[in-house]
This record gives C-alpha cells, structure tokens and sequence, in this order.
C-alpha cells in the first residue's frame, strides 16, 4: 500500500475512534443521560453494523472473503453492548429525525437473547474468514439474527 495512503488511513481510523469515544463518553452515564442520547447511540450502533454488512457483502462480491474478520468482530463487540442501551424504552426520544422505527419495550431477557445470537453468529463468520462459500452462507445466518431482533423489538413510529 502506498504509505501516504496508509498514513491517511490510520489517522482518518484514528479521528474516527476519537469522535466515537468522545461521544459515547458524553453521552453514556447511567442513570444520568438523556433518553434521547442513547437512542441516539442505539441508532449510531444499527447503522454502523449496517455499514458493516454492506462491507462485508463487498468484500465477498470482490473475492476477499479474509478481509470480513475486522468486520465481524465490529458487529460482535457491538452485540455485547446491546442490552445495556435497550434497558430502557424511552418513548419521549422518538421520532428519530430520519427513521421510520421506535424501539417497544421488550422483556431484557428477550434482549439479551438476541444480543448472544448476534454474537455467536458474527464470532462464527470471523472463523469462517477465508472459507468463501462458508463465509457468505453464515453472513445469511447474522442477517437473519439482526431481522430476528428487529421483527420483535422495533415498531413504526406514530
């Protein structure tokens, strides 16, 4: 890789990082933030792994199905991260500028159900990496958990 291109890389990686926790930090404090920062990071979090997924669906369409492991492990933090931003409905958040969705309140049992199988699918499409047939096979299994999820826990907004 050309090194110019590898410095802009990991220095737009780092400024990326740095935002991320700059917010997060701001924002998630138990039992103080406002409902609609952590909506607001549930929604940070959905379109991140919806990033990933769209990558993910890339990598494998341009043959590098070894590239998706950075991708997998992203969604797999993101799974164990899960149920602390869904202990909450907060109704007064929504509508969400730009989202047709509000999140139902859903027993945390249901929540952490979902979170575990997000993660167990995306910790099998890291050690599939590599595999292209298996690989895209099981990046099917991690779309079906994230529709299993959003089928029971989300609703259209009113």
């Amino acid at each position: 890789m050309n090194p110019k291109l590898s410095f802009a890389v990991v220095a737009a990686a780092a400024a990326v990082l740095l935002a991320t926790g700059l917010f997060a930090e701001t924002t998630l404090v138990p039992g103080v933030s406002p409902g609609k920062d952590v909506v607001a990071v549930r929604k940070y979090v959905m379109v991140t792994n919806n990033a990933n997924l769209r990558d993910i669906r890339l990598k494998l369409e341009a043959k590098k199905s070894l590239d998706v492991v950075s991708n997998g492990r992203s969604m797999a933090a993101s799974a164990m991260i899960l149920p602390f931003l869904f202990v909450d409905a907060y109704p007064d958040a929504y509508p969400v500028p730009g989202s047709n969705y509000a999140y139902k309140a859903t027993p945390m049992a249901e929540v952490q159900a979902g979170a575990e199988l997000l993660n167990a699918q995306c910790q099998k499409l890291v050690n599939l990496a590599g595999q292209a047939a298996e690989t895209a096979k099981q990046l099917d299994r991690v779309k079906d958990a994230c529709r299993d999820c959003h089928a029971k826990m989300r609703t259209d907004v009113k």
